[in-house]
C-alpha cells in the first residue's frame, strides 16, 4: 500500500483571485466501466449494472455526471462540448445548436459576486430528473449562467454514448500504467474503508496493505491531489458526494472499486470543451475524470 496522502487544497484556498480577463472552465467526471456500451450521464443508477470487470477483454466505459462550471467576470459567451467518440444522448438545460457531436449552448455569464440574493433559487427546469443531485452540483461557487431560451442554472451537463469498441478497456489502461494514482475502496459495516495503490498492479496482484476508514475529508484530499489543485474544493466535493451513496451500497460485482485518475488524453478522447466570451477572455480548462471499476480483491 501506497503511504497515505497529505489532503491536497484545491484552489478555493491557495489561489489567487481569477484577474478579470481570465475565465476558468472546470469540469468533473466519473468514468464506470461497464460491459456493453460507453455513455457519459450525470445519474450513477442508470449505468451501474454494466460492469463486465477489469479482466474482460473489451470493457466498455459509462462517463458519469460531466458537469461543467465556469468561473471569472460577468460576459456574454458560449460553450460548445465535442463529442470525439461517440454521439450525445442528454444535454442539460436545452442546447442552443445540436449537431451530430457537437452542441453549443449560448448565455448570459453573471459572476457569482454580481448575483441580487433574491436571484438565489434555481426556478424549476424542464429536464431535469428527479434522481440528479442538482443541489450539490449548486452549491458549488462559480457563475451563473442565463441561457438562451430562458433556463438559468450554475452548471452545463450532457451525455454521451460511445461504442464499445472506439474506448480502451481499463484492463488496457492499467497495464499500460497509463496513470499513477489509485485507491481502492471497499463498502463495509462501519462504512467505506480505502488503501492507496499503484493501479498498475489492480487487478491480478495481491494487494497487501490495511483498510483505513475513508471520510468524506480524505477522499476529497485524495481527489484535490489528483486534480493537482486546479479545480475548487467545492467542485471535488460535489464530485464525491455525488458518488459516495454508490460506493457504500455495495451494488456492484466484487469486493472494492478501484479509482483513478483518467489522463488527459484519454479525457481528450471521450469529449473537448470550446468557450467564447465576448469579452475576448484568456481561457483555462480544468478537468478531472476518476475512473471506477470493480475488483476483487485476491
Amino acid at each position: 500500500m501506497l503511504g497515505l496522502m497529505l489532503a491536497a487544497v484545491c484552489d478555493t484556498v491557495i489561489a489567487p483571485p481569477v484577474p478579470v480577463d481570465v475565465v476558468r472552465v472546470h469540469e468533473w467526471g466519473v468514468v464506470w466501466f461497464g460491459e456493453n456500451r460507453t455513455v457519459a450521464t450525470a445519474d450513477p443508477s442508470s449505468t451501474w449494472d454494466l460492469y463486465s470487470g477489469p479482466s474482460a477483454p473489451d470493457d466498455p466505459i459509462c462517463v458519469e455526471a460531466p458537469v461543467v462550471y465556469i468561473h471569472g467576470p460577468s460576459f456574454s459567451g458560449s460553450l460548445e462540448v465535442t463529442a470525439e467518440t461517440g454521439s450525445f444522448t442528454v444535454l442539460y438545460p436545452e442546447a442552443s445548436g445540436v449537431s451530430p457531436n457537437s452542441a453549443v449552448w449560448r448565455f448570459e455569464a453573471a459572476a457569482q459576486s454580481g448575483v441580487p440574493a433574491e436571484e438565489a433559487p434555481f426556478p424549476d427546469a424542464a429536464g431535469i430528473p428527479g434522481n440528479w443531485p442538482v443541489d450539490i452540483w449548486r452549491e458549488v461557487p462559480a457563475c451563473r449562467l442565463y441561457f438562451e431560451g430562458g433556463a438559468q442554472d450554475r452548471f452545463v451537463y450532457y451525455e454521451t454514448e460511445i461504442p464499445v469498441t472506439d474506448f480502451p478497456s481499463a484492463r488496457r489502461m492499467l497495464q499500460q500504467d497509463e496513470t499513477s494514482g489509485g485507491m481502492l475502496v471497499q463498502p463495509g459495516a462501519e462504512g467505506l474503508q480505502y488503501m492507496e495503490v499503484n493501479p498498475a498492479n489492480v487487478p491480478g496482484s495481491l494487494i497487501d496493505g490495511e483498510l483505513l476508514p475513508l471520510d468524506t475529508e480524505a477522499a476529497v484530499g485524495i481527489l484535490c491531489g489528483w486534480a493537482d489543485g486546479e479545480l475548487k474544493t467545492a467542485e471535488v466535493r460535489a464530485l464525491w458526494e455525488s458518488w459516495r451513496g454508490r460506493l457504500e451500497s455495495g451494488g456492484w460485482a466484487g469486493d472494492s472499486v478501484l479509482l483513478f485518475p483518467l489522463p488527459e488524453s484519454r479525457v481528450r478522447a471521450i469529449s473537448t470543451l470550446s468557450l467564447q466570451t465576448d469579452l475576448g477572455c484568456e481561457v483555462e480548462y480544468h478537468r478531472l475524470f476518476v475512473g471506477m471499476v470493480p475488483v476483487e480483491l485476491l
